[in-house]
């Protein structure tokens, strides 16, 4: 299952979680339980190999690993 980002349209609160990609129906929010959700876009930076003939280090966010 793929890990998206929501913003929690009642409370604000910004979590992520682990959901099928076509069904948002049982994420709550985290801090208030809200089912008041809404799906944020995030940005991911993929790497399918590297100059040195090295295979690739994956995915990360746009700031990169941790």
């Amino acid at each position: 299952m793929p890990l998206f980002e929501y913003i929690c349209r009642d409370c604000g609160q910004e979590f992520e979680e682990m959901a099928p990609s076509s069904d948002d129906s049982k994420v709550r929010c985290p801090a208030c339980q809200s089912e008041n959700i809404q799906r944020q876009m995030s940005a991911v930076r993929c790497q399918s190999g590297s100059p040195g003939g090295q295979p690739g280090t994956g995915c990360a966010p746009a700031g990169g690993f941790s």
